[in-house]
């Protein structure tokens, strides 16, 4: 499911490595579905940068310690959290 959006868009030019949690049953924002992370990239969650457009899943990744950067899909009058590493208009940045 993650795959095809990010090699469509040409983002898989910039990304070390994607993972989804499709085939676990398990979804977000469970704290569950943040668990394959480390046995499946190698990596200690708090070494990811999770992106995202839902922000109720980038609160559940903030939670479990991922850094999270939220791509808002909205209108800039959307609710945006101080907490969040990046937003879009910051990936440049991260």
């Amino acid at each position: 499911m993650v795959t095809a959006p990010v090699w469509n868009t040409g983002l898989d030019a910039f990304l070390a490595a994607t993972s989804s949690i499709n085939a676990k049953k398990i979804f977000k924002p469970s704290p569950d579905a943040y668990s394959f992370i480390e046995p499946s990239l190698k990596v200690k969650p708090a070494d990811v940068l999770f992106v995202w457009s839902n922000p109720w899943e980038a609160i559940g990744a903030k939670a479990v310690e991922l850094k999270v950067a939220w791509i808002e899909r909205a209108t800039p009058k959307a609710i945006r959290s101080s907490e969040m590493q990046a937003t879009d208009r910051q990936l440049r940045e991260v």
